[in-house]
């Protein structure tokens, strides 16, 4: 397939003289063919341009990361915006974290990703924005607030600290098997990460009469679980139930997962 001439013209607009040089031709063709297969249906041209077609996201040495996380991650393609962006968070999430000093040059979104590791925050996020360009999500990273910003049906919405967990006291009691269940001592909300489950502290809960609260808030995109158990008499069963979270937008409206 011809590409369209305008495709090559803006993206090479989108970038320095400096990076263009240091890319080859057959490099920013198969670039621009990825972008353009996992092009979405919900947003402008100026928008694909900017925020998936370029492929510079902050101050990184550009190495086009593109084609490859698309080869890692190809099972993304057909998820939903929200359903990407839940995945996205989740697999830079689950990477490795050096608790070393940062020498040299940022890691690039491509390192992150082949190598599962980061050293900050920053090159974390900076992959995150990789991946949901990737998959035709236009996303960017905020240099001034270090935030991401992922664009969907809804407009702009911030990634930070942007997830609430909402459990009931009738779904606690269906499940658990003690009359008056305690936190740590008969369930626990936690989160998977590095092949361990990982409680969170728990916080003061106000249940309503609908018997709906929402228990947790202001916590970083992951999957979290409703931990509990049961106990026969040679044996104890451990039951995950996935709990239902809304992802916020800085605006207020709320997007479900």
């Amino acid at each position: 397939k011809i590409l369209n001439k305008k495709d090559v013209i803006d993206y090479l607009l989108e970038l320095s003289p400096k990076d263009i040089v240091r890319l080859s031709s057959r490099e920013i063709l198969n670039d621009i063919k990825v972008a353009n297969l996992t092009k979405r249906n919900y947003y402008s041209r100026k928008i694909f341009v900017k925020y998936v077609l370029n492929p510079r996201i902050y101050f990184e040495n550009l190495i086009l990361w593109r084609e490859r996380i698309f080869k890692k991650y190809k099972y993304l393609r057909d998820k939903s915006v929200n359903n990407l962006i839940n995945s996205a968070i989740e697999i830079v999430n689950n990477y490795r974290k050096f608790n070393k000093k940062d020498y040299g040059p940022m890691l690039t979104p491509l390192n992150v990703v082949e190598s599962e590791s980061y050293r900050n925050d920053i090159e974390a996020k900076v992959a995150i924005v990789a991946i949901l360009r990737t998959f035709g999500v236009p996303a960017k990273f905020n240099y001034s607030t270090e935030v991401i910003f992922v664009y969907t049906r809804s407009g702009w919405i911030a990634l930070e600290k942007l997830k609430n967990l909402k459990i009931s006291w009738k779904d606690i009691l269906n499940k658990c098997p003690k009359k008056s269940p305690k936190y740590d001592r008969d369930y626990t909300v936690a989160y998977f990460k590095n092949g361990y489950f990982h409680s969170i502290r728990f916080m003061n809960v106000k249940f309503f009469k609908k018997n709906c609260a929402s228990m947790l808030g202001n916590l970083p995109f992951r999957n979290y679980y409703l931990i509990y158990g049961k106990r026969g008499k040679n044996s104890i069963k451990v039951i995950f139930y996935n709990l239902h979270s809304t992802i916020h937008s800085s605006s207020g409206s709320t997007i479900s997962k």
